[in-house]
């Protein structure tokens, strides 16, 4: 009789750990699915009450500072909307981290970037981010921006980026290191077979065999009580 009770117990644990795993599991692709469904465009990130994320693609902000960053990291960042920008960049300042729409001449095309913003100016009119990644300030002294000496230079060496407020997505608020290189394993068709599919394959499996063994335990003990029935 003991080690019934013992065997149902473990089948208790086992079976409300399985379940904890899949519906975390589901509660994350859902989360990360309506963070993606919120992005406006493809200059956008992904983002949920606010809140966005968006994976390092490169080592340019690789530096000695607190909140330094480098490629593969997962950084997180309050989103920057047209309904939002004048109350959130009102208060950013100098040192500060930005992610913003930018064209890359090397590249040749628009892409998402993340720098520390060394400068704040007026530019006809306008207020204007100057940024600069901090592996190019802290490695190569020569290229660090210098308000003294301008902008100009810097600038056609694409050394640092002038950026308007209407290009500023996101501010950064912090980071999990390595985790990009995960986050975008999980975006690949292998990483979503492996890490999704095979998952809630695995547990629809251990449900249909707990199901077929609670079954055949059930008929069991009537065919137990049945017979003791008989004996009487």
């Amino acid at each position: 009789m003991l080690e019934k009770i013992q065997e149902q117990k473990w089948f208790n644990i086992t079976k409300l750990v399985v379940n904890i795993l899949f519906y975390t599991l589901i509660v994350v692709l859902v989360l990360f699915s309506i963070a993606n469904i919120n992005k406006k465009d493809d200059y956008s990130v992904p983002n949920l009450f606010g809140k966005g994320f968006t994976t390092v693609a490169t080592p340019s902000m690789e530096g000695s500072q607190k909140d330094s960053f480098t490629e593969d990291d997962l950084i997180f960042l309050s989103v920057v909307t047209e309904k939002n920008a004048d109350r959130k960049l009102s208060k950013v300042k100098i040192g500060d981290i930005i992610t913003f729409k930018f064209f890359n001449n090397d590249l040749n095309q628009t892409v998402l970037n993340t720098h520390r913003i060394v400068d704040i100016i007026e530019l006809n009119g306008k207020t204007v981010y100057v940024t600069q990644g901090d592996k190019i300030a802290e490695k190569y002294p020569d290229d660090k921006y210098n308000a003294d000496e301008g902008w100009e230079d810097l600038v056609a060496q694409n050394k640092i980026e002038l950026v308007s407020q209407e290009d500023v997505r996101g501010i950064y608020t912090g980071k999990w290191n390595g985790f990009g290189k995960t986050f975008k394993f999980l975006q690949t068709s292998n990483g979503f077979l492996l890490c999704v599919v095979m998952p809630i394959a695995l547990f629809f499996v251990i449900e249909l065999l707990l199901l077929v063994l609670n079954f055949m335990k059930i008929k069991q003990e009537k065919r137990d009580k049945q017979h003791a029935l008989d004996m009487e």
